[in-house]
């Protein structure tokens, strides 16, 4: 809760990597945002969130078995996740 992004934020869904297996979304508070991401299956996933600008040279707040690529694409393994503000 210290952080008001995901205390007090908005939160939109991503819904670009649902089919396989993918649940995301952005938590919007002022000036901040994050993107979430995690895959809920043992199988590797790889997606381009839309509307989403992530630079893959910031280092993730929370991140395992997870990347994100320089074209945007986000890529993770079996159970991955990643915490990234943009």
């Amino acid at each position: 809760h210290e952080n008001k992004v995901f205390a007090d934020g908005s939160q939109d869904w991503v819904t670009d990597g649902e089919k396989q297996g993918v649940i995301a979304f952005v938590r919007r508070a002022g000036e901040t945002a994050v993107f979430v991401a995690a895959n809920l299956t043992d199988k590797k996933a790889a997606f381009v969130p839309q509307n989403v600008k992530i630079d893959p040279m910031k280092k993730p707040i929370l991140s395992e078995n997870a990347k994100i690529d320089p074209d945007g694409t986000c890529r993770l393994g079996g159970y991955g996740f990643v915490v990234q503000e943009f």
